[in-house]
């Protein structure tokens, strides 16, 4: 898995033996030179990018103090790890880290106009041309309220899709007849949409992220099914009635979760089955890099049993659906995942 970590004793060494192609030396400043404007610029942030325990590249970005904007002024990875989808990767893992600052409008990137390798790279990520030519390199931008939409592209990475097929299994084990019509709440992508669809008449998914559904519909069309759907408008979403509802990782990012429950409660069938699955209460290390958080870390059971029977739900059970690991930057943070089971 990519990864961004900060450059200290133990690895600045690395980072400055990193080098690419003779014929790609005019395109991008020897690191030992970006460490050193780091070091007289303390507004440039340097980045090693590694894959796993490897070290692959180098990435710096910057808050321009005359545009305050960001910039990310290098990016480049070693000639031995070239053409393996390390940048691509890389330049997302930056994005995502600079979107999490949302007071500024637009990121930059410039480059050399020879360099068409790093031009279709840009291009393919979403960026745009700025139309200024900045000693002599040709500058591109990106909206920072399109980046959301563009990491959606990379959502399913391997640790969700792990995730999803273990939490569809502990999903299937509610379902008492294929009989049934559901609603995923907070699909995303519709990981666990898809995984569950063969066992049910119809599923439904609600998100609101335009990029999100446009995957989902996507998908639909390659499973050549036709009893999964997309909903992106909460009226959509309470016209139907349905015997399941379940949510997955997305109530610890709802202020407050009670008025959104009795919401979906009236939703439900009577008789049907509400399913909670979130976060354990956990130290705030799940999202410390996202200063743009404010949601819960986590839940406690007894507190989510509570809300839940203050909501008229009865026959409610909690239990351990998953535990994990997320990588965030150079630390592995193991969490756990619980399931609520809730009837109307």
């Amino acid at each position: 898995m990519i990864y961004l970590k900060e450059i200290d004793r133990n690895n600045f060494i690395d980072v400055i033996k990193l080098s690419v192609y003779d014929d790609q030396k005019d395109f991008i400043s020897d690191n030992v030179v970006s460490l050193a404007q780091a070091k007289a610029q303390p507004e440039c942030i340097p980045l090693a990018i590694y894959n796993d325990d490897l070290l692959v590249g180098f990435v710096m970005y910057c808050l321009d103090y005359e545009d305050n904007e960001y910039w990310i002024y290098r990016l480049m990875i070693d000639k031995k790890y070239q053409k393996s989808g390390y940048g691509k990767k890389a330049l997302f893992a930056t994005l995502n880290r600079i979107a999490k600052d949302t007071s500024h409008n637009k990121i930059y990137i410039s480059f050399e106009p020879e360099n068409k390798v790093a031009q279709k790279l840009y291009e393919n990520v979403g960026f745009r041309p700025d139309g200024r030519i900045i000693d002599d390199e040709i500058v591109y931008y990106i909206d920072q309220k399109n980046i959301f939409n563009l990491l959606a592209l990379t959502w399913d990475d391997e640790r969700r899709i792990t995730r999803a097929k273990n939490l569809s299994a502990q999903i299937q084990k509610q379902l008492t007849t294929n009989d049934i019509t559901c609603l995923d709440f907070g699909c995303g992508t519709g990981l666990l949409t898809y995984e569950l669809y063969p066992y049910v008449k119809s599923i439904y998914g609600y998100d609101t992220s335009t990029q999100m559904c446009q995957i989902f519909k996507e998908k639909s069309e390659s499973y050549h099914t036709d009893n999964v759907h997309i909903l992106t408008k909460p009226e959509e979403m309470q016209k139907q009635q349905y015997d399941l509802i379940f949510s997955s990782m997305v109530f610890h990012h709802i202020i407050d979760i009670k008025s959104q429950i009795l919401i979906l409660k009236e939703c439900l069938k009577q008789n049907g089955i509400f399913l909670l699955i979130d976060l354990d209460e956990e130290d705030g290390s799940f999202h410390q890099n996202e200063p743009n958080f404010h949601g819960h870390n986590g839940f406690k059971r007894e507190a989510i049993q509570n809300t839940l029977h203050s909501c008229g739900f009865t026959s409610i059970s909690v239990q351990t659906v998953y535990k994990g690991a997320k990588q965030v930057d150079d630390k592995s943070i193991n969490y756990s995942l619980f399931m609520a089971v809730a009837h109307k």
